[in-house]
């Protein structure tokens, strides 16, 4: 699956994919050490999700976020959505 952590063209923190996530998500939480999302869905569902690069002001902004808007793409070179949803966003961090 690629996947990417940017702004949208409103300024929201977003992620967008090219795969369906086959769960319905409730939450997403960031780890930002490790470079990945996990999306947890109903009960134990949950997706794991390993970003390339991001660049390191999209990160201080995440940290400031309580909820992110997930966007489907479709896998067709123009990359249009196919469905969106927001939904809460914790950060892991280390202690």
């Amino acid at each position: 699956m690629k996947a990417s952590l940017a702004l949208n063209h409103k300024d929201q923190i977003a992620l967008f994919y090219d795969e369906p996530l086959n769960i319905s998500p409730q939450w997403v939480s960031i780890d930002i050490d490790l470079g990945e999302i996990y999306v947890g869905g109903d009960d134990t569902e949950s997706k794991t999700i390993k970003l390339d690069k991001v660049d390191p002001r999209i990160y201080q902004r995440v940290r400031s976020e309580s909820r992110i808007l997930l966007i489907q793409l479709d896998n067709t070179e123009k990359h249009e959505p196919v469905g969106s949803v927001f939904v809460p966003l914790m950060i892991a961090q280390k202690l």
